[in-house]
């Protein structure tokens, strides 16, 4: 084996993937039990109340669930998931964490499967480059799945267009409607455009 190349002289690296997230949960095993239906994992460590493993694909962990203190818990008692979403924004730190579907159909199946099990989107916007339905965990943490409705290319160029600085944020869309039209045959195009679609040469 040649001499290394001294670490000094290695170029700057960017990490090969994201890994994992690990949370906080008031409630570990209704937290666990939440992942596992959004998405569509499995339990990876031997289930308790202190933790919990879980993983959707060949990466051995995708989400690490660790139980608040009892007097963490405490200082939550009788505060709703809105109301302590509504804390977490007032201050720095993580606003949302996403996941991207490799299409209309997984993402509005999800939707469709997640709603019979009760679990309710909070906000539903196509902002342009992506199309998106946003839930609150049971600890009240911010989890987007999204499907891309642009090309890398299409959408580095939309976020320099003037269309995106008047409106960075999109347009709200209802999903039961995205559903319906999907099912009934409506061409990806049409189901994917937004009131940006006009004024982008996309």
């Amino acid at each position: 084996m040649g001499p290394r190349i001294p670490l000094d002289q290695v170029p700057p690296a960017s990490p090969g993937k994201f890994a994992h997230i690990v949370l906080r949960s008031a409630d570990v095993p209704k937290a666990r039990e939440w992942y596992k239906k959004v998405l569509n994992a499995w339990s990876i460590l031997e289930e308790n109340d202190m933790g919990a493993g879980l993983t959707y694909d060949a990466e051995h962990h995708r989400v690490l669930i660790l139980s608040l203190t009892p007097d963490e818990k405490e200082a939550l008692s009788g505060k709703d998931v809105m109301a302590i979403y509504d804390e977490r924004r007032k201050l720095p730190g993580l606003e949302h964490f996403a996941y991207t579907h490799t299409n209309i159909a997984n993402l509005l199946s999800t939707y469709r499967r997640l709603k019979n099990e009760g679990i309710e989107p909070v906000f539903c916007v196509n902002h342009g480059g992506t199309l998106s339905i946003y839930y609150l965990d049971p600890d009240g943490n911010s989890v987007e799945l999204l499907i891309d409705t642009l090309t890398l290319d299409q959408a580095t160029e939309f976020m320099h267009s003037e269309a995106f600085a008047e409106n960075g944020v999109g347009y709200p869309f209802d999903p039961e409607d995205l559903c319906e039209r999907y099912e009934a045959g409506e061409p990806l195009s049409s189901l994917l455009a937004s009131p940006y679609s006009a004024t982008l040469a996309v």
